[in-house]
């Protein structure tokens, strides 16, 4: 199953797909330890490879769903990055995840450090939450409007 958003799909990362991340110099993170999670990548037909992941999962309460890690390659970085997108297509797929389950698109994150968590409240919406950061509703329906266009292909 693929999700299109931007001209690019989202699709469940193998665990194939998380150890090549693991291993190449495009990702810091350590990818593989992430396939008990539902982890997706983010692909374009123009480029060879995943250009970010995202693995994320449903608190016990069912009230919302937790980012447990979210990159995007090095290419895909910085002032010169070949697409701006990937990281909001990224989380836009995880809030249509939230409404689609009935958490009312809310997110929870904990970033690695604060310049990150500065972003996401200023590109993304989210609200600081002590060490962690969270979107609800009416700012991730307009996170999900910026970065998912609606196409599908299953």
């Amino acid at each position: 199953m693929a999700w299109g958003t931007h001209g690019f799909k989202i699709q469940i990362a193998s665990l194939n797909d998380l150890i090549r991340a693991s291993k190449s110099l495009d990702f810091s993170l350590e990818w593989e330890f992430e396939q008990h999670y539902d982890t997706f990548k983010i692909l374009h037909p123009d480029e060879a490879g995943p250009l970010g992941f995202i693995s994320m999962f449903q608190d016990a309460s069912r009230s919302f769903i937790t980012v447990n890690q979210i990159e995007v390659s090095q290419s895909c970085r910085g002032p010169n990055r070949k697409y701006s997108t990937l990281a909001g297509c990224l989380l836009a797929f995880a809030v249509r995840r939230a409404f689609d389950g009935g958490m009312k698109g809310r997110l929870v994150l904990e970033p690695k450090n604060e310049r990150l968590m500065t972003h996401y409240v200023e590109a993304y919406g989210f609200e600081h939450s002590g060490y962690s950061v969270h979107i609800e509703e009416e700012a991730a329906r307009k996170l999900f409007l910026t970065y998912w266009d609606g196409n599908e292909d299953e």
